[in-house]
């Protein structure tokens, strides 16, 4: 396999192929007439909403990602933006374990609480009474 300079690193062909390949792929164009970048980037605005609806109603959300390791661990955003890896036993049952991840506003998501939607958010919330 042939090895090439890149940016002071050695990059592999396979390597700038499948780069390009992604690059081509996020400008492809669906038939909605928009680009999979643009889909991909929608998406990621509603998972936000989803995170900020949480944080200004005080409510948990939760996710998987590579800290979790199998089926029975799982990740809790909470609405301070800490975040607790929770392993449950072998059964579903009330037995658990919670170790923290990361502390109040050091969590993957806790950008989004100084996110001007947030603040939009929770002034419409509040003034919908709840």
């Amino acid at each position: 396999m042939k090895q090439h300079k890149q940016n002071g690193s050695t990059v592999s062909e396979e390597g700038i192929l499948r780069a390009e390949m992604e690059e081509r792929l996020k400008r492809t164009e669906i038939h909605s007439g928009m680009t999979v970048l643009e889909i991909q980037e929608a998406l990621t605005q509603q998972e936000e909403m989803i995170y900020i609806e949480g944080f200004v109603k005080g409510l948990p959300s939760w996710y998987r990602d590579e800290r979790t390791k199998g089926d029975w661990e799982i990740i809790r955003v909470n609405p301070d933006g800490s975040e607790d890896l929770i392993l449950y036993g072998v059964a579903l049952t009330l037995n658990r374990e919670i170790v923290q991840l990361a502390g109040p506003g050091k969590g993957k998501m806790a950008y989004l609480l100084l996110d001007p939607r947030c603040s939009a958010f929770k002034r419409n919330w509040e003034q919908d009474g709840k």
